[in-house]
């Protein structure tokens, strides 16, 4: 992908290897990579910035900052997530995504 350094396959790498980071508790590095992840993905779906991919990254970015104790910037990311994922569901409020 050297001529397409914003192709969604990057970014899903990106996001997979800083889900690991978070695993292994280096939440600083977790964050760099998720946050590259997430940029990326912006840019692949601008004309759709409320897609389920934009859901997930800021969904993991969240858990990073959960992890890290900072609630504040978790629930910021939570809370984005969630706004995302309630306007693709909106006619299914028993979608998976909020029913525990």
């Amino acid at each position: 992908y050297a001529d397409n350094p914003n192709h969604s396959d990057i970014a899903t790498s990106l996001n997979n290897i800083g889900l690991i980071f978070k695993d292994i508790g280096n939440y600083d590095r977790a964050l760099q990579f998720l946050e590259k992840s997430y940029e990326i993905e912006k840019k692949v779906y601008a004309d759709n910035l409320n897609h389920p991919t934009i859901a997930i990254s800021l969904y993991n970015i969240a858990m990073v900052y959960d992890n890290k104790g900072d609630y504040n910037k978790a629930l910021e990311y939570y809370e984005k997530s969630y706004k995302i994922d309630k306007n693709i569901y909106v006619d299914n409020p028993n979608h998976p995504c909020f029913t525990n």
